[in-house]
């Protein structure tokens, strides 16, 4: 267990709180109340666009020296519908957002966060040191009491792996033996909601 990531976690998620930022455990990055992906700003959150705790902690620049990214997939077509084109970015500014977006005409097709060839809880528990469970028990939404997860939920939850209080429980899907994962490229698309 990485016990300085989940400390630096815990103060992300306090910093998060005492700014009110945007929180939203159901996706990795998304534009809040609109249950769609950010045109724009993601790296500042300058549009309304929120995350997740795992999220947020990939919007750190700290954290992104130790090698975790978030990504953003981009996508275009043209009118004729025979052509498709697929961008991904990692840890891209706003300017590049806006380049591709306002200048090229692409659109943002999906976003999330990866660690060393891993993606969704699969780059949390390789993050933080820790199982898939307990990194099941960080950030899906399904694993929290409430459905209105507040950053203070997600301390709590970051608090109690830390301490070793949580109820570790058999994750109900099947993760990427190691060698799969090691010839990874590029991040996965998961179905894990960040």
């Amino acid at each position: 267990m990485n016990t300085s990531r989940l400390r630096r976690a815990i103060e992300i998620m306090q910093d998060v709180e005492a700014k009110q930022l945007p929180f939203d455990m159901d996706y990795w990055l998304t534009h809040l109340d609109e249950n769609t992906f950010p045109p724009f700003g993601v790296r500042e959150h300058t549009c309304g666009t929120a995350a997740c705790m795992f999220g947020w902690c990939a919007l750190d620049e700290g954290f992104q020296k130790e090698g975790l990214r978030f990504y953003v997939n981009f996508y275009r077509e043209y009118p004729n519908g025979e052509n498709y084109e697929e961008e991904q970015l990692t840890n891209p500014t706003i300017a590049e957002q806006n380049r591709l977006i306002h200048e090229e005409g692409w659109q943002i097709s999906s976003a999330g966060v990866s660690f060393e060839g891993r993606t969704g809880t699969g780059a949390a528990a390789k993050f933080f040191g820790i199982s898939i469970a307990a990194a099941d028990y960080l950030t899906l939404p399904d694993r929290y009491s409430s459905d209105d997860i507040l950053p203070e939920d997600a301390i709590r939850h970051l608090e109690n792996v830390l301490n070793g209080i949580f109820e570790e429980e058999e994750p109900d899907h099947e993760w990427p033996d190691e060698d799969h994962e090691a010839h990874l490229d590029e991040p996965l698309d998961d179905d894990v909601p960040f």
